[in-house]
Parts: C-alpha cells; structure tokens; sequence
C-alpha cells in the first residue's frame, strides 16, 4: 500500500507537468504559427497594441538570456567558493553561523529583493555609472544574489557526500588540504554542483516580480549593459491584464519560448552531470 501511495505522489507531480505543458502549447502555439515561427522568434519590433501590430520577442529572448548568462557568471564563482567554505575549509562553529544566513536569504520573498534592487542597486548604478539606473546591469546583480543561496546549499551538500576513502587517498599521497579540494572534492562533487547551477538558472530565468522592479520594462535590444531591457517573464506578467484574446494567445507563445529555453538547458545540463556522476565510480588517475 505504501509503495501503491508513493508512485501516486510521484505521478500527481508528472500529470501536473503534463498538463501545464499542454495547456500553454495550446493556448501559445495557434499564435506563434500564425505569425510564423521565425518572424515571432526573431522579430525586432513588439508593438502589439498598434493598429499594425507587431509580435517580435528576440529582444525579450536577448534579455532573459543575457540576464541569466550574467547571474551564472556572477554566482558560480561565490557560489562555489562559499560552498567549499563551509564544506571543507569553515571551523563549525563558523559553519553553524552562516548555514541558517544562506537559509534566510532563500525564504526572503522576491518582491523584497526587487525592492532592495530598485531602492539600493538601481541608484548606485545611475550615480557611478550612469544612465537611468534601470538596465541589464541591475537585472544581472540582483538575479545573481537570488540564486547563490541555491548554488551554495546544494554544492555543499554534493561536496559533503564525495566518498571519504577518495579523500582520505589524496591526503595519503601528499596532497594539501585545498589541492584536495580543487582536484578531488569539486570533480567527485560535478553533477550536484551542475544540477545547483541548473535550478539557478531555472530560478534566473523565470524571475518575474523582482526583475520588473529593476529592468526598466524596454523592449529593445541593449547597446551596453546599462540600457533598459525587458525579460520574457516581465513582458508576460505587465501585459497579460489588458491583452485581448490574441494578444493574450501570443503572451502564451512566449511562454511556450521560456518554457522550451529552460527544458534544452536542463537537457544539455543534465547530460553533463551524469558524466560528472561517473567520477564516483572511480578515484581520479593520480590517485590509481
């Protein structure tokens, strides 16, 4: 009976998937084919309110893409390095102090960092950098403070699970403390540390409420990161409201677009962690 209850919980959340799934390729699809697939992909001008209206979400997609690109960057390196603090290097009592901070930063809601980034991170960029403050720049910032405490909590437990016999090898043979780290621990640890950097940037990218705050809402293409820009998720929450039933039909389209972006990520990153998960099946050739 237990076995009978748990693959109904398991089958709960893949019919749930499936219908999201149908559903928005059924409410965005007509649309996006009747506009033609590349002229809505690749169209440079959104005016859909126009007595000419246009569909082009490519400077949507550019931003969403740069955005994300820019958090990874940005929280990969901290991410990691904090990770490794409290997995390796941290005294406990150290470590005991900054787990329940990196907690705390992932229930604080999203509207209060976007409220943080339009209140501290916006200003700061207009007045040492220039421009309006609102821009890629101030996406970028505030998305890659959202995903570290994701990037930290599950590369940290993926390095407290590398086999201690690999560890305790490396030490055999001579090596230091961080050489054992860097060369043993973070390539044993490979596939939980790819699988944090897919959840980040499936949080990344699919921001909504905090982004709007500071992206400047343009749908345009930025000449530098300073310029305004308006993500996909942004375009889909301002003018889901007012939009008529096919503009709402190609709002659905582009979440049709976010949602085959984030899938080919989780594809591709997910065949990359199952060939980092074949490392634990052996120690790594100095240690042979």
């Amino acid at each position: 009976m237990i076995e009978i209850l748990f693959l109904l919980s398991a089958l709960i959340s893949v019919f749930s998937l499936s219908a999201i799934t149908v559903y928005l390729f059924a409410k965005g699809f007509p649309a996006i084919w009747e506009i033609g697939i590349m002229n809505f992909i690749f169209g440079m001008e959104w005016n859909p309110t126009a007595d000419n209206p246009s569909y082009g979400i490519f400077p949507m997609i550019y931003a969403s893409a740069a955005g994300t690109v820019g958090a990874v960057f940005l929280s990969v390196p901290v991410g990691l390095s904090a990770a490794v603090l409290l997995a390796a290097v941290a005294p406990p009592s150290l470590a005991n102090f900054l787990r329940p901070c990196v907690d705390l930063m992932s229930g604080i809601p999203s509207v209060v960092y976007g409220y943080f980034g339009l209140t501290v991170i916006v200003p700061l960029i207009s007045e040492y950098l220039g421009g309006p403050g609102n821009s890629l720049l101030a996406v970028i910032v505030l998305l890659s403070v959202m995903i570290l405490p994701t990037i930290i909590k599950i590369s940290e437990n993926s390095l407290r699970t590398v086999p201690v016999e690999i560890i305790q090898g490396s030490y055999a043979l001579g090596a230091a403390k961080m050489e054992t780290v860097l060369k043993v621990m973070i390539p044993a640890a490979g596939s939980g540390i790819l699988s944090s950097i897919v959840l980040g940037i499936g949080r990344a990218i699919g921001e909504t409420m905090a982004v709007i705050l500071v992206c400047g809402n343009a749908a345009q293409i930025p000449r530098s990161v300073l310029d305004m820009v308006r993500p996909m998720t942004a375009n889909i929450a301002l003018e889901m409201s007012y939009a008529d039933p096919f503009h709402e039909s190609v709002l659905f389209g582009t979440g049709v677009v976010l949602f085959m972006f984030i899938a080919a990520v989780n594809i591709v990153i997910n065949v990359l962690s199952g060939n980092a998960a074949k490392f634990k099946d052996k120690p790594p050739h100095y240690l042979l």
